[in-house]
């Protein structure tokens, strides 16, 4: 298992899962042993959670209100959050083992080609002390999409590697404060620089922490069936596009065009962003070759991991994914619709 920090902000924990040895997991601390989640709880969970007891959530009466407490196994409990007697606690293990469930019934009703392995990720927001967490599953096997970089005089640089392979992924955010709902989403991840490229925002699915969260389950394996063929779609997209050269004049031309004016008059991408967006696809470049794949891979490493100095919270991101928009729209346009 590895472990690593992504930056002052934000833990993350990653770990594979060979299908072909093991079942499909069931306790997300057995597979990430994230700290934060080996921990228990003793009241106001949802009632036919399996890994109930596995968890480590306190309700603490104060008054009408309810405080979430996480007891830490070296330290005190912190407090996450305050809610009302109605708030109802999901945990990232309950959810974990619904999303492992709707995959899991997924691959084996509806996907014909063989998973034989998946990687779990689990992030947790340090400057939240764990209230905010995200966990995705990355699926492996046939499921990967290779991408070949096309190669001939007029794209070929020295060092350029020959391609990579693109992993459908499922992911949800969820809080411990009482400030945010839970969120489901998809996603296209680029293996080789573990970039993060949203199929659909509009498919996000919103949960509120109440006990009605349990009628709305079925709506995850659906939302995973429809998504994954815009995967198909978006890979077969992505081969397009590193088949497709781009100059980096070209490439400055295309920000120029497409950093419109929002609606107090000021352009959407400053100076600074564009020099750095500009330097960011002559170093993708590098590696993948002077093609539009390279522009798309400097645009989702900006909102993966953002520009120097940027705030790594969930929040963030998902601004930044809105922000850029129009750049992914402009790609569509001006490379995609083109060679269709």
């Amino acid at each position: 298992m590895e472990t690593y920090s992504l930056s002052q902000t934000a833990q993350q924990y990653t770990n594979k899962v060979n299908l072909y040895k093991e079942d499909w997991p069931t306790s997300l601390s057995s597979v990430t042993g994230f700290k934060v989640s080996q921990v228990k709880y003793e009241s106001t969970v949802i009632s036919d959670d399996p890994n109930a007891e596995l968890l480590g959530m306190d309700f603490v009466s104060l008054d009408n209100q309810r405080s979430i407490i996480r007891h830490n196994p070296d330290s005190f409990g912190t407090e996450l959050g305050r809610t009302s007697d109605k708030y109802q606690l999901i945990t990232n293990q309950y959810l974990f083992s619904v999303l492992v469930r709707a995959l899991k019934e997924f691959v084996i009703g509806d996907y014909r080609s063989p998973i034989d392995e998946i990687t779990v990720v689990e992030k947790s927001e340090s400057r939240t002390y764990g209230a905010r967490n995200f966990v995705e599953i990355q699926l492996g096997g046939e499921s990967l999409k290779e991408i070949k970089y096309h190669h001939n005089d007029h794209f070929t640089m020295s060092g350029v590697g020959t391609g990579t392979q693109l992993a459908f992924c499922v992911g949800f955010l969820n809080s411990y404060d009482g400030k945010s709902s839970i969120k489901l989403a998809t996603g296209q991840k680029d293996t080789f620089c573990l970039n993060g490229l949203p199929l659909n925002t509009n498919s996000l699915i919103k949960f509120q922490h109440s006990k009605t969260f349990i009628e709305h389950l079925h709506e995850f394996k659906k939302v995973i069936k429809e998504d994954y063929q815009k995967f198909l779609i978006s890979a077969e997209q992505s081969q397009i596009l590193a088949q497709t050269y781009l100059a980096p004049s070209e490439m400055s031309r295309f920000l120029e065009r497409y950093n419109s004016i929002d609606d107090e008059g000021r352009p959407l991408f400053n100076d600074k962003l564009i020099e750095w967006l500009q330097t960011k696809f002559e170093s993708e470049a590098k590696t993948r070759g002077l093609n539009v794949f390279s522009l798309q891979s400097a645009l989702t490493s900006y909102t993966t991991y953002g520009s120097p100095n940027s705030r790594d919270s969930f929040n963030s991101i998902q601004s930044r994914e809105s922000k850029i928009k129009p750049l992914f729209d402009g790609i569509k346009q001006d490379y995609l619709e083109i060679a269709a």
